[in-house]
Order: structure tokens, then C-alpha cells, then sequence
């Protein structure tokens, strides 16, 4: 039998154990452990607090119907004086003028010259009439004379007869016509008179109301068209604000429900300026068939002229009111679903490989109802909490000591690690008190 030499055995059993000589050493590895880290947020416990749920609503301003008037011509003509000056000194645009003040004359002497052709009629027509009144009392005094002829006469020939005593008669009669002739002369001049000082009075354009006069479009030497509009005039003490609001939400406003200017005014509101307060005063009783939507006019006190007519402005309407509620920051809130859930905090104390005790703060994703919702404190009420498993939803006791996220907590799963963010420069304050 043919063999390797020695030599060559010898070579090939170490080349074989210097093989088989690493992995007969090699030690097991232990799987290592990810190291947790925790995620850093803010959290708080709720707080009792009373709050006030705000609707906003967008309306443009406009004057009160009775508070605005526009000033035009009636009558045609020829303008003959602009803002003529009164008792008081010269009228000027933006200034406030009173109820019948004079604005634009226009020539009238044409319509003077009928009038005054009238009043020198009016000596002759007195004249008529008291001839007419000698007439009707010469004709009774006629009658009554024939009477007593008629009544004396006693023998066969009678003074007087029948047919004189009807003559007579008939002329009383006839100067009593004249009489009422000359009257209704005199009551048509009249009337007519009336009727040219009517006129009259439309060659005169006064203010209809007392407010801020505007921009006047007219000037002396102008002929005016008929209906021809000259000035406007807008009583701004109250302004009333036209919003056109959505069937959902006009179920939560009714009249006199107090409503507050947001923005877009002048100066910013302060804590004591009514001016910035106001109600609601009419909320229609159908809707606007091209839109759907519903028209509801807010009322401001405007005495400081902080509000200007036609102009875009947010309003904020108190739709409810509550007290005592149990409320967490809107920040707290996870809207991105179709429920809305918060982060509720978990303190657990475990104990380490060398038996040493420690903290851990482990977040729950809680369903939450929601309440009121003030949009000025930026907090909302709690109303109920659920914990959710298997599409199964069992409340949870709303507690005062429950530790809520409310910064950091976008993109945490229920189980993940917090700590508490630590205050952002927090040495450089403590250096500087």
C-alpha cells in the first residue's frame, strides 16, 4: 500500500489544525441592545379656566339705511352758487352739516317771475270779491223789499207783483254764483301760488339729514339733468357691518349676541374702548338664492370715526360662553386625523442591570372630544378621553395631575421615550440674573 512519507503526514495535520485553530477560538458575541433615546418635548397638566368660543365672520361696513342720503336735482337747471355760506360760515366738504342746511341753488327766476305775476293778480281778485259781496247784498236787500210790498199791499191792485218778486229772486241768486265764482279764482291763485313756492323750493337743494357731507359734484354755472346727483351725505355715529354667513353657523348667532372688530381698523383696541364692542341686530330670515348663504348685520357704536363706510373687516361673534372648564393649549392638540388625540405622559420607575432605580417617561396617544374652543387664550376644553384599542374606545378619567405634551409631540408613537425639553439659553438667563 502506497503511503505519504512522514514528513508530508506531518504538514498536512498542521496545515489541517492551523485551519481549524481560529474557530475553535473564537468567543460568542452577544447581540448588543439599541440604546433608547429619549425624544424631547414640553408637557404640562390641564388648568380650570373660563372661556369664550369666538366665530369669525367676514363683512364689509356700510352706514344705516336711515343715516345715508343722496342729494339730487329734482328739477332741471342752471347752478347758480355751491355751499353758500349761512349763519355759521362757509360749508365745506367732510364737515358736518344739519337737516336742511342749503348745499346748491339754481336759478329760479323764471318761476319768481310767475310767482310775482301772481301776487299782483291778488289786489284785483280782493277787489272782485268784495264787489261780488256788494252785489249779492244789494240783490237781497231787493228781495226783501218786494216782500213787504207783496205783504202790505191790501187792496185790489197789489204793489207788487209775482213775477218782480221772482226777478229779484233770480238776481240774488246770480250775484250769490258770482260770488262763489270770484272765491274759487281767488283759492286757485292761491293753490297755484303754493305750487310755484313747491317749486320753488326744488331749486334749492338742502341736506335731507345731519351727517358728514362728501365730495360735492357740482359747480356754479353747471346745468344740472334731472336726477343728476350732487353730493352724499352719511351719518356715521352707528355703523353697521353686512356679513353673509353660512347656514352651519348662523345656528349659533341670534339677536343682540355681543360681536367685536378683530382687525383692520385704524388703532388697535384696548382694553376699555367700547367703540370696538357691538350686537347683532338682524339676521335674515331666508337665504341668498345664489350663494345659500345667510345676511346678518352687526351694529357698532362709531362716535370716534374709527370705521370708515365700504370697507372689508373682520368680526369675531361670542357664539358660547363657559366657566370652570377643564382646558389644555391648543398645542397640545393632534389634528391630522379625523379624531383629535393628545399625548398623555407616563412616569415609570425600572430598574437597571446594577439594580439602580430609574425614570422613564413613556407617551399614550388619548382620543379627546372637544369643547369650547378659545381662539384668544389659545386653550380648548376636554371634554372626554378615550384610549383606543382594537377600533375600541374606552374612556379614561380625566385627571388634574395628568401630564399632557404640548410641544415636541408631532411624530411620537404610542410607547416612544420623553423627557422634558430643557429651557432653550437657560445659563445664559442664569448668568444674567
Amino acid at each position: 500500500m502506497w503511503t505519504l512519507p512522514i514528513s508530508r503526514r506531518v504538514g498536512s495535520s498542521l496545515l489541517v489544525a492551523l485551519m481549524l485553530l481560529p474557530l475553535g477560538c473564537k468567543e460568542e458575541e452577544k447581540p448588543q441592545t439599541e440604546e433608547e433615546h429619549a425624544a424631547p418635548v414640553e408637557w404640562e397638566t390641564a388648568e380650570k379656566a373660563d372661556l369664550e368660543q369666538w366665530t369669525e365672520l367676514l363683512g364689509i361696513t356700510q352706514p344705516l339705511p336711515s343715516r345715508v342720503a343722496h342729494v339730487s336735482a329734482a328739477v332741471g337747471g342752471f347752478v347758480l352758487s355751491v355751499l353758500p355760506p349761512d349763519k355759521s360760515g362757509a360749508v365745506v366738504e367732510g364737515q358736518r352739516v344739519k337737516k336742511g342746511q342749503v348745499l346748491v341753488r339754481l336759478d329760479d327766476r323764471v318761476l319768481r317771475a310767475n310767482r310775482e305775476k301772481l301776487l299782483v293778480s291778488d289786489p284785483e281778485l280782493k277787489e272782485q270779491i268784495r264787489q261780488a259781496e256788494n252785489l249779492v247784498e244789494l240783490a237781497r236787500l231787493e228781495v226783501v223789499r218786494l216782500e213787504r210790498l207783496q205783504k202790505n199791499s191790501g187792496g185790489s191792485v197789489p204793489l207788487v207783483t209775482q213775477l218782480e218778486l221772482d226777478k229779484a229772486r233770480l238776481s240774488l241768486k246770480d250775484a250769490e254764483s258770482k260770488q262763489k265764482g270770484v272765491q274759487a279764482k281767488e283759492a286757485i291763485a292761491e293753490a297755484e301760488l303754493k305750487a310755484i313756492d313747491e317749486q320753488l323750493d326744488q331749486y334749492t337743494l338742502r341736506a335731507p339729514i345731519d351727517g358728514q357731507l362728501g365730495m360735492v359734484h357740482a359747480n356754479p354755472g353747471q346745468t344740472l339733468s334731472v336726477g343728476a346727483t350732487v353730493a352724499e351725505i352719511i351719518d356715521l355715529d352707528d355703523i353697521d357691518v353686512l356679513c353673509f354667513v353660512p347656514p352651519s353657523t348662523v345656528g349659533h348667532l341670534r339677536l343682540d349676541q355681543p360681536v367685536r372688530i378683530e382687525s383692520n381698523v385704524e388703532e388697535p383696541p384696548t382694553d376699555d374702548d367700547t367703540s370696538v364692542e357691538g350686537r347683532i341686530v338682524f339676521i335674515s330670515d331666508q337665504a341668498q338664492a345664489e350663494t345659500g348663504t345667510v345676511a346678518v348685520k352687526a351694529r357698532f357704536n362709531n362716535q370716534k370715526r374709527r370705521l370708515r363706510a365700504n370697507t372689508l373687516l373682520r368680526v369675531r361673534v361670542l357664539t358660547e360662553k363657559k366657566s370652570d372648564c377643564f382646558t389644555l393649549p391648543e398645542s397640545a392638540l393632534l389634528e391630522d386625523q379625523d379624531d383629535p388625540a393628545v399625548l398623555v405622559v407616563e412616569k415609570k420607575v425600572e430598574k437597571d442591570e446594577h439594580g439602580e432605580e430609574k425614570e422613564k417617561h413613556i407617551v399614550h396617544k388619548r382620543e379627546v372630544k372637544l369643547g369650547v374652543r378659545d381662539r384668544i387664550k389659545q386653550r380648548v376644553e376636554i371634554l372626554e378621553m378615550f384610549e383606543v384599542e382594537e377600533e375600541k374606545k374606552k374612556p379614561v378619567k380625566l385627571e388634574s395631575d395628568t401630564l399632557f405634551v404640548i410641544k415636541g409631540g408631532h411624530g411620537l408613537e404610542e410607547g416612544d421615550l420623553v423627557e422634558l425639553k430643557k429651557e432653550e439659553h437657560a445659563e445664559e438667563k442664569k448668568d444674567e440674573k
